[in-house]
């Protein structure tokens, strides 16, 4: 299968932390949520629980080698040897996958589509978006299918061929071209004003679910608990540091989402200032699919431009996502057939998965378009609970539970031997064994309540 280098390594786990929602969820969160209060919050858990999780669940690939299932079963010391079922967490990715390459699909309309006829008005520009949407048959489903195309053909080419590859292209460029449209905004009168937005410190703003809040963004920057970065770390180099990993990936995942936020608000506060705000949101799905290209449009050629780099660039933070979302699950089959009579190769793995994603896909289209609904939830809500509500914060917990009360101390300390040592392995070893755990119970409860809580509505 091949491996990764230690760079490559690097830019594939910072490919799969850094994807849509960090892009456009992240900063209205901080808006919403207390500004530089809720940055404060956020870097701080984000350093210590963040880095701490993941980096126990680059311990269990590197130290395995093997794909999520096989990786639990190999480091498992107990007598019941069941520890391997944590592994099945990495199916929630799979389930993800479903419908964030049904996303990544508007974001490819819109970028070859769209940005060269810019929406001139608020009402133009809501029936472009709810026209894709309504049609089930129509682009959205044909760009959905082109998503899954491109990601199922990346992982066809391996890890090394595939992945790597890619990320090498990717990430340099998404920093160059987010870097570009930072600068770009610091030109505009509104960039101190999107600053104050974002950074503006409003304590009275903080609630208990802005901590809720924070972890979950913690789970979905650092792709934490779908088994990802399990899977990724059995390809890294055995002395791979992974301390300076984590620390790493963490802090150049919230730089991008910083940056698209200061972009974003800047050129958005610019065009309110001389248009009406009628139709214009400020977050969501809503922010970057209705309220941008109105915005770009104001522009001029050159919005039609900044439209395109900014859409190619939610591209590229979309692949490098959605490929780490389908290789746990292609390399766990691929593991699990190795001694079976049907042995699935690399190929047949990633067609049989493609094809699961593109079927489930097209349901959640399909159900999301005519409004079919259970218990109050449509077959997206459903999909998105069980897996980033459920899934996630279980397999998460499964990690911190395995590594900090299941693997002995003493042998931590040799899979841990090239990133930590002394007093920080003792710090992270304390994190892993008591706080962490009891965080994730917390949210795992509030997640499972709220989702409960929709569907009695």
């Amino acid at each position: 299968m091949g491996g990764f280098s230690k760079l490559g390594f690097l830019l594939a786990a910072l490919g799969s932390s850094i994807g849509l929602g960090q892009i456009w969820r992240f900063p209205y969160m901080v808006a919403d949520n207390g500004g530089g209060a809720f940055i404060i919050i956020f870097i701080v858990l984000i350093l210590t629980i963040g880095i701490s999780i993941l980096m126990a669940e680059m311990i269990i690939g590197n130290a395995a080698r093997k794909d999520p299932v096989e990786s639990y079963r190999e480091l498992d010391t107990t007598k019941s040897k069941k520890w391997y079922l944590a592994g099945f967490s990495l199916f929630g990715g799979i389930g993800i996958l479903c419908f964030y390459c049904v996303v990544l699909g508007w974001v490819l309309y819109y970028m070859l589509g769209i940005s060269w006829t810019l929406p001139s008005n608020a009402t133009e520009s809501l029936e472009i978006f709810n026209n894709l949407l309504g049609d089930p048959w129509g682009w959205q489903l044909v760009c959905f299918y082109v998503i899954v195309i491109i990601t199922g053909f990346i992982i066809y080419k391996g890890v090394e061929s595939g992945i790597e590859k890619l990320n090498f292209v990717l990430m340099p460029l998404l920093f160059i071209i987010f870097i570009g449209l930072v600068i770009y905004s610091a030109t505009s009168p509104y960039f101190t004003t999107a600053l104050k937005y974002l950074f503006e410190f409003k304590p009275e703003a903080i609630t208990a679910k802005t901590f809720v809040d924070v972890v979950s963004q913690i789970f979905f920057s650092l792709s934490i608990g779908i088994g990802i970065i399990i899977a990724y770390a059995a390809s890294s180099p055995k002395k791979q540091n992974l301390f300076k990993s984590s620390v790493f990936i963490s802090i150049a995942g919230v730089c991008i989402a910083l940056m698209a936020g200061i972009m974003i608000f800047t050129v958005v506060f610019q065009y309110t200032a001389a248009h009406s705000k009628e139709g214009i949101e400020f977050s969501g799905p809503g922010l970057v699919f209705k309220t941008l290209p109105l915005v770009f449009h104001s522009m001029g050629f050159t919005g039609k431009i900044i439209s395109f780099l900014f859409f190619l660039t939610l591209g590229f933070a979309g692949i490098t996502s959605t490929i780490s979302l389908l290789e746990p699950g292609v390399m766990y089959l691929v593991d699990v057939t190795k001694t079976k009579k049907v042995k699935l190769t690399r190929t047949k793995s990633t067609l049989l998965l493609s094809l699961i994603v593109a079927v489930v896909g097209t349901l959640v289209i399909y159900s999301d378009t005519t409004g079919f609904k259970f218990l109050n939830l449509t077959f997206w809500d459903w999909l998105d609970f069980l897996t980033s509500d459920v899934i996630l914060i279980l397999g998460g917990l499964a990690v911190v539970i395995f590594v900090g009360w299941v693997i002995k101390k003493e042998t931590l300390k040799l899979y841990a031997s090239n990133s930590l040592h002394g007093v920080l392995f003792e710090i992270w070893y304390f994190l892993v064994r008591y706080i962490s755990p009891i965080i994730l119970v917390i949210i795992l409860y509030v997640s499972i309540k709220g989702g409960i809580m929709k569907m009695i509505a």
